[in-house]
């Protein structure tokens, strides 16, 4: 989806060049702060008075498994169902959003947890039967309708998350930043992971 909005963007903004800054994804806020980053997009919101959040969308994270798995007969799953399981995850226990909203108010820690930071990677050893692991649900549509995955809910209701903007309190934005706030606020733009975004003006 991101080089369709980048490709838009462009147009309408051609002097200003975005730039997806890798090293700040584990403290996208810290760098706001420290004004490496103009625009962080997250899915947690600290208190602070030097930021401002705008609400962009929502998402739904699922369990994945291989097929035949034996949770994959479940409607949906709860937290003790982790319990016995090797679970993939991008980031470590204490920066998941599975652990804060589910584990840890379950008191329910996975049998194991291992850190896999590359998506293909992640969904190649689920597919092999080497544990589960959980994403978006957008993010793994085409395995799943193929039948080279399956996806369950996390818990009866679902577990969602909010993605907001997150920027500098400071009064003043660009209209190219409020502009690519617009564009990713569109209904069912879709977002793995915190993202962040530098956008540079060439005639600042």
């Amino acid at each position: 989806w991101l080089p369709d909005l980048l490709k838009e963007f462009n147009r309408k903004f051609p002097g200003v060049e975005v730039r997806i800054i890798l090293e700040a994804t584990r403290q996208p806020i810290q760098a706001l702060l420290n004004g490496k980053l103009d625009l962080a997009i997250v899915s947690r919101v600290p208190r602070d008075k030097q930021l401002r959040y705008q609400p962009l969308f929502k998402d739904e994270v699922v369990a994945i498994m291989m097929p035949g798995h034996p949770l994959s007969a479940r409607p949906y799953l709860r937290a003790r169902d982790f319990a016995d399981q090797n679970l993939f995850l991008y980031v470590e226990p204490k920066e998941s959003d599975l652990f804060r909203l589910l584990f840890t108010p379950a008191g329910v820690t996975p049998a194991k947890v291992s850190q896999v930071q590359l998506t293909e990677a992640i969904l190649e050893m689920v597919k092999a039967g080497l544990g589960v692991s959980v994403m978006a649900r957008w993010a793994v549509k085409e395995q799943v309708e193929s039948g080279q995955l399956v996806a369950r809910p996390l818990t009866s209701k679902g577990l969602h998350r909010q993605w907001s903007a997150a920027l500098l309190n400071n009064g003043y934005a660009p209209p190219y930043v409020n502009e690519f706030i617009e564009m990713l606020s569109r209904p069912a733009m879709p977002m793995a992971k915190p993202g962040i975004i530098r956008l540079v003006s060439s005639r600042r």
